[in-house]
């Protein structure tokens, strides 16, 4: 999913204009693991980001039962 990729990639503004044209990705899960945005992000600035468009998915557990904290 393109929010999911430029998590990975680290690219913020990427991120923010991506989030701005489609609130709703924060939540969104890949098939392949569950993973969210959250679980994918590279860097700090895109994971306060993140925080602040869905708080709850800091306890969110990806398809490994793990929550974005174990990625970091």
């Amino acid at each position: 999913l393109p929010l999911h990729m430029a998590c990975r990639s680290g690219c913020l503004p990427l991120v923010r204009l991506l989030l701005m044209a489609y609130p709703h990705g924060v939540r969104l899960r890949t098939d392949i693991d569950g993973s969210l945005p959250l679980h994918r992000a590279s860097q700090i600035d895109i994971i306060e980001e993140l925080l602040r468009w869905y708080p709850e998915g800091a306890q969110q557990r990806d398809g490994a039962g793990r929550i974005p904290l174990h990625y970091i």
